[in-house]
């Protein structure tokens, strides 16, 4: 039985969470998630800290990384306090140990996390363990806030929901691809009213709209007398969106000179107007869109890979409409109903033959273009329902030669359905060493620069970290860009 998609909620559940995993990446998986629910989240990356941790805080739950499994933990821990309150403990497991699994359950653990159990699968579970209820979708949003995309008739299209509703439980940056007219706008509002910044503001700049010269000011914003015309001092689309997020659509329209600027933004967190003598710090979120393959304009070198490896974190592929046939009656009816609440229509819907050329029309344009064709029929026809001679010629003489394969379908479905594997075609080893640069970055941010500290925040040796530094020529070039700032690093 799959999962409900889960919403964090406004008012954070009092109870905390030990994770004890050696993997600081995946424990940061899991630690980002979970806090988005629970007020306190810690994290441990051996068996003494696990113990040590265990004896200094009532903890409620404790997630155990396999190559830290206790068989004797959960009896200990109640023997530890009798008559009184021992914390749930569930083993999670990257991969497969069937043996491990079972003598874990034996020796009382509650659950047993598999490599295959999806971030919402591993929510509910600890939600069940602690007596506590995460919001669905359906609890969380009134109909006013809920998009027109949510409902469907297509698997494919609910897996992709689902792992929407998993990437707003996080602050990674994400990258919604398909065709033009798909929904890429609605979805990235999707996210950000379910994600932890629903409450701030929601952004959106079409990079591929705004003259070249325009675009940085557009985006970082420009200081009074910066350039001819600018009389005014102006905030930039990325300041605007702080504390919210910030949707860059056609992300592939930038030069190589802009993409430069957006990466030292997505590596700092802070930004320079157009004419400004000081940067200001924004905390936003971002989510990108495009119709262009980047992986192909970044082997031609129309896309910085760096920048590349930035955005894609999470990427989401929505469908074209000629492969979710089943819901254009739906969308149809509910783009109908909208326009007769604005006109004072009393149109009562779709003739059948109207309907079946609808569903047989391939729709180039997708989403957008069913919403004008309903809009140029109602123009035609006031009450009963809408005829086939309301519809376009290109619509009325569609054939019904052009339904989805079979294969077609599984390849969509395949590439949305996991929540935690990264489907885009991508170097494996890239993405984690981007996502390991990312996170010493923060550390280092939070830390002032000062080495020791981030290696105290990342649970790893100084000189662990300085190597990493060393062999990265991001995380030099981040420190030398911020020493030339005037930050010292030691």
């Amino acid at each position: 039985m799959q999962a409900p998609a889960l919403k964090p909620n406004s008012i954070k559940h009092r109870k905390r969470i030990l994770i004890a995993d050696p993997d600081m990446i995946h424990a940061t998986y899991y630690g980002e998630a979970l806090s988005n629910w629970f007020v306190w989240v810690d994290r441990v990356g051996s068996n003494e800290d696990l113990h040590l941790h265990l004896e200094r805080h009532p903890y409620d739950l404790v997630l155990v990384d396999t190559s830290l499994y206790e068989c004797e933990l959960v009896s200990s821990l109640r023997n530890a306090s009798p008559g009184g309150y021992a914390p749930t403990v569930i083993l999670n497991q990257r991969e497969q140990n069937i043996a491990l699994a079972v003598d874990a359950m034996h020796h009382g653990y509650y659950d047993v996390f598999g490599p295959d159990t999806t971030m919402p699968q591993a929510l509910q579970s600890i939600a069940d363990a602690l007596g506590v209820k995460l919001q669905t979708p359906e609890e969380s949003w009134d109909d006013e806030r809920k998009p027109l995309m949510l409902e469907t008739a297509s698997q494919a299209m609910a897996d992709l929901y689902q792992r929407a509703y998993w990437a707003a439980t996080s602050d990674a940056n994400v990258i919604l691809t398909g065709e033009t007219g798909t929904g890429k706008e609605v979805m990235a509002r999707l996210i950000h009213n379910f994600s932890k910044r629903a409450n701030g503001p929601f952004v959106s700049i079409n990079c591929g709209a705004i003259p070249e010269d325009l675009l940085e000011s557009e985006m970082f914003g420009h200081v009074e007398g910066a350039f001819s015309g600018a009389v005014r001092t102006r905030k930039g689309r990325l300041e605007m969106a702080d504390g919210g997020t910030i949707f860059l659509d056609e992300i592939g329209e930038m030069n190589l000179n802009q993409q430069v600027k957006l990466l030292r933004f997505l590596q700092t967190k802070e930004l320079m107007p157009v004419g400004g003598t000081a940067t200001r710090k924004v905390n936003c979120r971002i989510i990108c869109a495009t119709n262009a393959n980047l992986k192909e304009m970044v082997e031609e070198g129309e896309f910085r890979s760096d920048l590349y490896f930035r955005v894609n974190v999470i990427p989401l592929q929505l469908l074209p409409l000629r492969k979710r046939r089943e819901d254009i009656p739906r969308l149809a009816d509910t783009f109908l109903r909208v326009k007769c609440e604005e006109r004072g229509l009393k149109l009562t819907g779709f003739s059948e033959e109207c309907l079946v050329k609808m569903e047989n029309y391939d729709w180039p344009g997708n989403i957008r273009e069913l919403e004008n064709v309903v809009d140029r029929a109602t123009l035609f026809q006031e009450e009963g329902a809408i005829g086939l001679d309301t519809l376009p010629p290109r619509v009325r003489d569609s054939q019904s030669s052009a339904f989805l394969d079979e294969d077609d379908e599984a390849d969509i479905a395949q590439a949305n359905v996991e929540a935690r594997v990264e489907f885009t075609p991508v170097n494996l080893g890239d993405l984690i060493t981007h996502f390991e640069e990312t996170l010493i970055q923060e550390a280092l941010n939070k830390s002032g620069l000062k080495k020791k500290q981030a290696a105290t925040l990342l649970t790893m040796n100084r000189t662990t970290l300085l190597e990493k530094i060393k062999k990265s020529t991001n995380l030099s070039s981040y420190l030398e860009q911020r020493r030339m700032s005037g930050f010292a690093t030691v």
